[in-house]
Parts: C-alpha cells; structure tokens; sequence
C-alpha cells in the first residue's frame, strides 16, 4: 500500500513539472510600462498601450530569424548592434491597441533572470496632421477672393471675385494680386483672356495682365446701378507651377467702383488663400546600393532600405533625406486625400521611430495613377445669344475632345439661368451632343459643357454659351363681366391691349386650342353660359372683331375652370362646373373659321356642393371640390368618371375647403398644390392615387385663390385675394415673401420667370419671379374734368361725409341741400353739391385720407403723412359756411385751407371726435397708434400725445361713449381696445387678430358688440366687455349659446368699411363697402346671430333665415367707404360711395317700404357702364408664342 502511494506522488510531481513546461508564465522582470511579456512556448510580447508605434531595445544580440510575427497585417524592423538588438514594431496602416500581441521570440534567446529591455512607445495623433481649410462661405460684405482652394503641380483652376452686399454700382476696376513664381494665368473664357465676367447686363471687359497683377475693368449697360446681395464677378483662370513640397499663396484684391454719378462705392475687400502641393508617396524610396527604384508602391523592399538608415541623423554616414518622412502631411486632393496617403513631408533631420509610424501609414498603398484630363474643346451649336421658339427641339453639340491617356470620355451638360451655370441637366452622354424640346417662354438659358475621364480627370468647355426661348407675344385673358382680352405681352415691361370680346355670361377661365391644322381657337368657361368657342384666323397679328366667332354648350351650372387634353389627335375638355360637378366633353374642329365648334358630351360626375377646378394627369383627373376637399376619379374611361379617394385635410388634420388644384411631377414623384380659401395653401402627395398624403400646408395671410409653380427654382406663387401674391417654396412651402397688388388678386399664370396676375377691379398685373412689378394694366385715368354729369370728382376717394345746410343766400347751396365733402387722397378735398356740381378743390399739404367737421365752421383732415391740416369754411367770417365770400382764393392760396396743422409721429388714417364736443379729436396715426389732438381752440390744433395699440398700425377708430372704450382696427393686426378716465388719457387693454385685414371699425347698434369690416374675411360681429373693454374668449360667453364672434365672408368682395343704417321690422341693415363688389345692404337678425356663416354671404341667401343680403351693386370700381344722410330735398335716404376708381356714388334707398329695396345712383354719377379700360380679371390665361 505504501508503494502504491508512494508512485501515486511522484506521479503528481512529473505533472506539475511538464504543465509548468508549457502554461504561460509572466516575466516580472522583462515587463515595462509599454509591454508585458509572457513565457509559455516562447517568450509572447504584448502592449501594455495603445499606440501607433513600439521601439524595443534588448542587451543581447537576437538573430531575426528568432522573431514570430504577423507578417500580413505588422511590421517589424530588427536590427543589431553588436550585442544590443533593436527593434520596432507597428501595424500596417493602422495604431496597435491595448493587449494586442506584438511578436514572439524563440525560447532559447532570451533570459529572464538577466535579460532586460528597455521601450519607448510613440503614438501619432492623426488629426494634427489632416489639412484645414478655411471655408468660402460665408462671406464678409464687400469683395472676396474665393478661399480654400487646393491644387496639384500643373494643374489648372479658377479663382472667384465675389462680392457680398454691395449695392449701387454702374462701373468696376478690379484689381488681382497673385504669385507668378507659382501661378500662370491661362487664356481661357469667353474671349481667351483668362478672365469671365458672371454677371449679366454689362459690357465686355478689358484685362490687363503686368507682372502678378490682372486689371479687370467693365461697366453696367445703359448705366444701371447694380446691387448685389451675393453674387460672383469674375472667374479668374489659373494653372498651378512646380512648388517643392507645397507653396501656400496669398491672392489680393483692390477695386475702384463708381455709382453712375461717378461717385466712388467704398467697400471691404477680403483676401483669399490657396496651396499648391506636388506630392511624393512616402516610403517609396530609391536606393543605390541595394538597386531599389521607386515603383509606386510601399512594399517589403522599402521596408528593408528603411532598416538600413533607421536611427541615423544629419551628419551620420547613413543619413538620407529621403528616408526622413517626418513631420508629414496628406496631400487633401483627389485620391492622396480619399487613401490618405501620407505625401508632403519637411525633414526634422533624424530617422527615428516617428518616421517608422509614417512608413506603417503608407505601407502596401500606392501612389495615385498620374492622369491627365482630356483636352481642350468648346461648344457649336446652338449659336451664343441665339433665340428658338418654345417647343422647338434644341440640339446642343461640342467638339470631341482627345483624352491623351486614351480613356474613354463621357460628358456632363451643365444648364440653367445663371451666367455661370452650376446645374447639371443630363450627365454621362457618351456622344458629344444632346437634343430636348424647351417650352418656358421668355427664358434665357446659360449651358457649358464639363468632358470627364473615369480616373476623375475633367476638362470645361472653352465658353459658355446662352440661348433665349422666344417671350409669349399674345395673352389671352378671362375678364369676367367684360368678356375676354387679348394682350400683347411681347415686350419686357409692357403690355398693350389688342382687343377685347365681349361674352354671354361672366367669363371664368380660358384655355387656347391649337389643331393640328393652322387653325386656333378659344375655349371660355363663361359661367352661366357654359363653355363658348371662338375661332382665331391663324397668322393675323391683330384680331379683330371679323376674326373670332364662336359657338357653346349650355352645362346646366356654373362653368368655372376648363382643362384640355389632346389624345390620339381628338380634344378632350375637361370642365368644373360649380353646381354640377364635372363634365367631360369632346371638341371637334373643323377649321372653316365660322361656327365650326362641335361640343359632345361623353360623361359627368357628380359632386356634393361646389365644383372650383380641375386638372389631371394621364387618366387621373384631380378635383377642387369646396369642403369636401380633393377628389381623385379615373377617367380612364370618359363616359364614366369613378371616384379613387378623396381628402379634406390638410397634414394638421384640419377640414378644408378647396378651391383650386395644380399638379406636378417630380421624377416619379407626383404632387397636388392645392389653396384652400382661409386656410393657405396645402401640399399632397399623389404618387399613389389609393393613398394621398397631406405633406405640407401653410396658411397665407389672406384669402388663397389659385397658385402656380415655376420649373427653373424652388418657388410656388399664390394669389392671396387683397395681400396679392405671396411666395413659397414649393418644397416644403415655407414662406419667402409677399408683394402686394392694387386689387384682389384672384388667379394667376407663369411664364418662365414672368407671372400674370389677373388683379380683380384691378386688372392684368405682370411680375416677375422676384416679385417685382413689371407692368400694371389697370384702367386708363378718368378725365378729372368730364366724370358725371357735371361733377368733377377725383379717382382716389377714400372717404367722404355730407353736412347740411339751412340758408340760401349765397347762391351756393339751397335750402335744405347738403355738401359732400370727399377725402380725395393726392387730389385733396374735393366740396361737392348732392347734384355732383363741384363747390370747391382743397389742395391739402399731404394725402387726404379722411375728413370730420366740428359742426360750426373748421374741417379737420387726416392728411397722411402729413398729420392732420385745417379747412377753414366760412374763411370770410361771415357765419354762413360754403357761401360766395368763404370760396374766394386764388391757385397760391386755395380757399379755406389754413396754416393750422399738426404732424403727427405717423401716418393719418381716420379722425374719431372725443365724447364731449370740440375738446380732442382722436386720429387713426398707423404705426405710431393714436394721435391725440386738444382741438378746444377752435381751428388751432395742438398735439397732445401718440399712444401706442400694441405696436400695431392702426387704420380706423370708434367709440363706446358709455363704457368709456375706444377700439382700432389695426389692419393685419385685427382690432384692438383701449379704455380712459379722461379723455386724453388712454389705456391699451388688448388685441383680437381677426381672420382677415381689419379696415374699419365701429360699435354695433347689437349690445355689446363692435361690427368690422374685415377684408375678405368679410363681416365680423366681436362680442367685447363693457366693464373692462376686453374682447371675450372664442367659444360661449356672457350667456351666449354658441360664441362670441360671428362673421360672414361674402365669396371674393372684400369689405373695406360698414356702417349701421337702421332697423326695421325686428331686423337691423348695415351697408358695406366691398373692394371689389361696390356696395351691399345686409340684414342681420339679433335674434339669430347663430345663423350668422358664409351661406349668408351669397346672393340670393343660401340658407333661407333672416340672415342675409338684401341687394348690392357692382360699381366696378375700388369702393372704399361708405356714409348715409337723409336727402331732406327728396325725403328719402341716401348712401354716398367713395369708390378710388369711380369718384363719388351716390345711391337711393328706402328701408320703411319694403326691406328689399333698389339701388338707384344719382343721376351725377351714373350706372357704370362695362368699360374696357378696366379689366375685372379673374380667370387663366392662354398664351400664343
């Protein structure tokens, strides 16, 4: 038993002996910080570290064979010294990490009783080493050189002159600084001087070159004064010199620019840098003694020469340059940047472990393959500042350039409507030549070409050339009442009305057919009237009367837009039809220039409510149908339109009501931009007709009517009802601007970069894309001195006030008649007799915006910018008012206007008397809120103090004389309350935005209520507090069943001022003033405010209460304000309009016979009739190139 025990712990012995043999045993003594060295088969080196590169000294002599590496993936130099063993190790191209095995040595060479090493770990911060550049934008106001540029050894280049927020500027004398030792300018551009001009409208350029200095000198054409927000000048050509290894170049500029009074512009002026490189791959060396040339690649080879000079430094025999490869850098262009090659290196003058860690950098890469760009080349066709007609085919050819490395060429064509385009239209062609069809008139396009070889080499076209499509020459436009109007439009800032056609109905919209014969026609969407046709005599440049003739079909409702398609050499119509849905109809043409317009039509589809447009797209047609939103329906099948989806959403969920649709595309991409009354503008994806998505929505300040996009930038336009045209990107519709119009505008078209705006009593309104106006056709001026019967009424009336006489003395006035005084804007005040006859003209000192009389003799204006002036109407002291005496004056000193005025802060708008008579009168100021004026000494105002209504401008003032209030309709703003305690002491209390643009303003004869004239917005009724003046909270208040606001828009008119008339039967009558509609009487039911909506805003009444419009009366004009006085002469009441267009309106009414009376206009101012002088443009446009 003992022996057994005895085997059984020798045993154990040997195990624990031959285990020890082979598990890793730690080292204490070969460790340092760097490594860590364990012995198990071999001694196993490991980081201790992370770094980019570790030197190992031992203190005995270790053959290389004895080292175990990785040699794919690590390099290790070993070189000995006697009986010293250097060593370094790295990993190719990339750091070594904490851990990481580094090598191996043969047991047998290495003791670790005596043994010792020593370590130094290095590592390489990458980042300090990569290339920064300065950016070229933004840039600084005034004159830059274009900056961080970077460029190879004879390559070639450009340099940008740009200028940042300079304004004013008709000549220019530029001056460019650079190096000649390191840059060479070409003769490249234009005219083969090295230098293009990137702006438009100037003329050609002289440059002068002398020792490193280019002038450059050129002016504006007809001595336009540039402005220039941010824009490049000059595009300078340059190619790069030899440098060793790189050269850093400062480049200058000075200029003299003059204004075209020959003023010099002062400005900034800002250098630029740019840095040639010639790179060198690092780590491919030569070296004679061993037969190495550079091959283009860092490879063992390499590695072994290294080793030969590692450690040496400048005055050793081993030392070389070329090896020394630290400091370095990466070369930041093309291929040395994208493999990050490291290749512009500055000698430190030791070949060290930094060195060795570039090596590892460079290791196994290859130096980017030298290739040079194909040759030289220019464009051919078509012809610099050539001109096609849109839809021609235009054919784009160039020269074939030769590549001299033999690669094969592609090429990218660059076009837009920059001088200097930077858009690429098609790329890759593989021929030298391209055609397309072009069909936006009126647009000047610019195009180069850019040749590329498939190693990145690229070579521009010598020129850029441009081409123009013809403008439109002929407009044909919808007007509504008037007919339609055919424009010439050919000229940049003008347009010349033609002739006109009167039609049956109203027409809405007009679409131009041209067959596949010389003959054209006319298709009008004539409202009630359905759709007529009318006939152009092909190639007569003016129409006539003789030449278009036409024919209709009745469509049972109102024909409001009208789309067409041409298929298969047949015409489809497409019509919205407003209480019938949509018609599809088929047109033949038979060409004999009489009645020749077949209609058939082939199916229909029926739509809940309102039908505002139509368009389509292949066999989708998209619907505009009121509340119930976007219709999609198949017409795939034109006798049986069926419904895909519908939606009545904008993308925050909110119900709309739309009333026009236009469609895009985008790639395969489809979109509806779709305006929504009040609610802006909407975007849709339709892509998928079975899942239409509401993407964007903004909503526009006013009341969106139509839209249209541009194909040359990132813009949709929107007719916005009385803001004009607001414009949106059409990406997202973010806002970019708003320019208003004079009237209502109510539709629009595009052209190229050129908009036509149909303005409603404003007329046809062209614009370009910067919302600039190029051209407004409004009505020619009525003579001054022939308007009425014997009236001489000016064309800006803006509001007016009657006061009644009692004395017949004077010859002047009879008894019982009434004077009429009228605030005539630019034209004054203008006195006339309730007959029209003029009494007198008051030139006042600014721009009579409205008038108020003390009730005894002075007359205060609202005189605009010029504050409120004084009229003296009894200036001969007599106490007759307007009698012989008190109308003597001469041209220098008119006829009662006085030296007593006050200048207001800011702009009179409105007069509003304080409560008790003849102490203050409060004036409407704009921006700077409310004047008040003391008026106690009777015709001597003296300021007393502005008050501000939130910062708003404020447009029109009323009063609540029992609750001590004043309110303001503040425009865009809404309306605002103030409360006082004395009359010259007012406190601001709140302000309520209104949906619309809050023009006047006054208390309602319904308790607690203020009644507003908000645009096209319409009526409003606010519910207000009388104990604190503050606008009560939307919803159910102060005992009311639903809400405290009420309001009626009344479709397009926009209401400009209202006033209470009387009550009558349990009903009250208000009278409006209505932009663009003339004047309305409105019954209100107080009983019934809840019935109050937009069907009350339709003529007749479209909800059968008692909330409705009584009559109106379309002036045709710009109504403005509306007052009432009893005509003690004939006993009956009247209503006096201040139209702008018209002048003075005078109209009879009688509330007490029967509510639904008759207008009657004075005989003075008689019925307008239609005149084609003025345009109510509100349908499409159809263009004739």
């Amino acid at each position: 038993m003992k022996k057994y025990s005895m085997l059984f712990v020798i045993s154990m012995a040997l195990i624990v002996i031959l285990s020890s043999c082979f598990k890793a045993v730690p080292v204490g003594k070969l460790n340092t910080d760097d490594i860590r060295v364990d012995l198990s088969t071999n001694y196993d080196i490991y980081s201790q570290v992370n770094a980019s590169a570790i030197e190992l000294r031992f203190d005995t002599n270790i053959p290389r064979d004895a080292f175990i590496y990785d040699k794919n993936n690590s390099l290790l130099l070993v070189k000995n010294y006697g009986n010293e063993t250097l060593v370094m190790v790295s990993k190719a191209q990339r750091d070594i990490v904490k851990g990481e095995k580094l090598f191996s040595i043969k047991r047998n060479y290495l003791n670790p009783e005596q043994s010792k090493i020593i370590t130094k770990a290095a590592i390489f911060d990458e980042e300090s080493n990569k290339i920064i550049t300065k950016a070229t934008a933004p840039y600084q106001d005034g004159l830059s050189v274009s900056d961080a540029t970077n460029v190879l050894t004879n390559d070639s280049t450009w340099t940008i002159i740009h200028a940042e927020n300079i304004s004013g500027v008709e000549a220019f004398s530029i001056e460019f600084y650079y190096d000649e030792n390191f840059m060479e300018i070409e003769n490249k551009g234009v005219d083969g001087d090295g230098v293009d001009v990137l702006l438009s409208n100037v003329n050609k350029a002289t440059v002068e070159k002398t020792g490193g200095k280019l002038l450059i000198e050129f002016s504006t054409i007809n001595g336009e004064e540039l402005t220039m927000a941010s824009s490049d000048l000059v595009k300078i050509y340059w190619r790069a010199k030899n440098v060793d290894p790189k050269q850093t170049i400062t480049l200058s500029v000075d200029a003299t620019l003059l204004n075209n009074a020959l003023q010099k512009v002062t400005v900034d002026k800002h250098t630029g840098e740019v840095t040639i490189y010639n790179p060198k791959l690092l780590g491919d060396f030569d070296d004679i003694s061993r037969g190495l040339s550079k091959d283009k690649v860092v490879n063992i080879n390499d590695f072994i020469a290294f080793l030969d000079h590692y450690g040496s430094k400048i005055g050793d025999v081993n030392y070389d340059s070329d090896f020394d490869i630290y400091p370095s850098e990466i070369t930041p262009v093309g291929e040395w940047k994208s493999n990050n090659i490291y290749s512009i290196a500055f000698p430190d003058g030791k070949i060290d472990l930094y060195d060795f860690i570039i090596f590892s950098r460079n290791y196994n890469k290859t130096k980017p393959e030298l290739n040079t760009p194909p040759g030289a080349f220019d464009l051919t066709g078509p012809g610099d500042g050539s001109s096609v007609s849109a839809g021609s085919v235009v054919s784009f050819t160039w020269s074939a350039p030769v590549d001299p490395d033999g690669d094969a060429i592609t090429y990218d064509l660059y076009l837009d409507t920059n001088p200097n385009p930077t858009t690429i239209y098609v790329k890759d062609l593989t021929t030298n030549s391209y055609s397309d069809t072009f069909n936006q008139t009126g647009v000047t396009y610019y195009w180069k070409v850019v040749a590329k070889d498939p190693k990145g080499g690229t070579r521009e076209s010598d020129s850029t050339r441009s081409f123009s499509i013809n403008p439109v020459d002929r407009i044909y436009a919808a007007g509504g009442y008037e007919g339609i109007f055919i424009f010439d439009a050919a000229y940049t800032n003008k347009m010349v009305q033609l002739q006109s056609q009167d039609t049956d109905g109203y027409a809405y919209d007009i679409v131009k057919i041209d067959t596949s014969t010389p003959e054209k026609y006319l298709l009008v969407a004539d409202g009630s009237e359905g759709i007529i046709s009318y006939h152009l005599n092909a190639g007569v440049p003016e129409v006539d009367n003789t030449d278009i003739d036409g024919g209709k079909i009745s469509l049972g409702g109102i024909t409001r837009k009208l789309a067409k398609k041409e298929d298969s050499g047949n015409y489809y119509i497409f019509a919205a039809v407003e209480d019938a849905g949509i018609k599809i109809l088929k047109a033949t043409f038979e060409g004999d220039g009489a009645r020749d317009t077949d209609f058939q039509l082939l199916g229909s589809y029926s739509v809940t409510g309102k039908t505002y447009d139509i368009t389509y797209d292949g066999t989708i047609a998209y619907v505009a149908a009121g509340t119930e939103g976007l219709l999609l329906l198949d017409i795939s099948d034109y006798s049986n339109p069926i419904l895909i989806t519908s939606i009545n959403t904008d993308n925050n969920s909110n119900s709309v009501d739309i009333n026009s649709v236009i469609f895009e595309t985008e790639g395969s991409n489809k979109y509806i931009y779709a305006t929504a009354k009040d609610k802006g503008v909407i975007k849709y994806d339709v892509t998928d007709e079975n899942n239409v998505i509401a993407l964007y929505s903004f909503d526009t300040p006013g009341y969106a009517e139509d839209a249209v996009y541009s194909t040359i930038e990132d813009a949709l336009f929107v007719a916005d009802g009385t803001m004009g045209i607001v414009k949106l990107k059409k990406s997202d519709l973010s806002y970019v601007g708003v320019k208003g119009t004079n009237g209502y505008a109510k539709s629009l078209d595009i052209d190229g970069s050129t908009i036509y705006i149909f303005d409603s009593f404003n007329g046809l309104v062209k614009m370009d894309s910067n919302l600039s106006i190029m051209d407004d056709l409004v009505s020619a001026p009525y003579d001054a001195d022939t308007v009425g019967a014997n009236s001489l009424v000016g064309m800006n009336a803006r509001k007016s006030i009657v006061i009644e006489t009692d004395y017949n003395e004077s010859g002047i006035l009879d008894a019982n008649e009434v004077a009429i005084i009228v605030a005539d804007k630019s034209g004054g005040v203008r006195i006339l007799k309730n007959d029209g006859s003029i009494i007198a003209v008051v030139k006042t000192r600014g721009s009579a915006e409205d008038v108020w009389f003390d009730g005894t003799r002075y007359l205060y204006v609202a005189d605009g910018a010029a504050g409120v002036s004084v009229i003296d109407l009894d200036s001969d002291g007599d106490g007759n008012v307007l009698d012989d005496g008190s109308v003597s004056g001469t041209a220098d000193n008119p006829p009662y206007l006085t030296n007593n005025y006050v200048d207001t802060d800011g702009y009179a708008y409105s007069l509003l008397p304080s409560e008790t008579a003849n102490t203050y009168l409060y004036v409407a100021d704009s921006a700077a809120g409310i004047a008040i004026i003391n008026i106690a000494s009777a015709g001597a105002p003296v300021y007393d103090k502005n008050v501000s209504v939130d910062g708003k401008v404020v447009v029109d003032l009323a009063k609540d004389v029992t609750n001590n209030i004043i309110f303001a309709a503040l425009g865009d703003d809404g309306i605002g309350s103030l409360t006082y305690a004395a009359e010259n002491a007012l406190t601001f209390v709140e302000r309520y935005d209104t949906d619309g643009y809050a023009f006047s303003i006054e208390v309602s004869n319904i308790a607690d209520f203020v009644v507003v004239a908000d645009g096209s917005a319409g009526f409003v009724l606010k519910e207000y507090n009388t104990a604190n003046g503050k606008f009560s909270e939307d919803g159910p208040t102060d005992g009311n069943t639903t809400s405290d606001k009420y309001a009626v828009r009344f479709e397009d008119a926009m209401i400009t001022d209202v006033v209470y008339s009387s009550s009558n039967g349990g009903f009250d009558y208000y009278l409006l003033s209505a932009g663009n509609k003339g004047i309305i009487s409105f019954q209100v039911d107080p009983a019934d405010l809840i019935g109050l909506d937009n069907s009350d805003g339709r003529y007749p009444d479209g909800d059968s209460d008692n909330n409705k419009i009584v009559d109106m009366y379309d002036t045709q004009g710009s109504a403005m304000d509306v007052t009432i006085y009893n005509d003690a002469t004939a006993w009956v009441d009247k209503a006096v309009l201040s139209d702008s267009l018209n002048g003075i309106l005078i109209f009879s009414y009688d509330y007490n016979t029967t509510p639904d009376f008759e207008f009657g206009p004075s005989p003075f101012s008689n019925t307008p009739d239609k005149d084609l002088n003025w345009y109510n443009l509100i349908g499409g446009i159809a263009a004739n190139q």
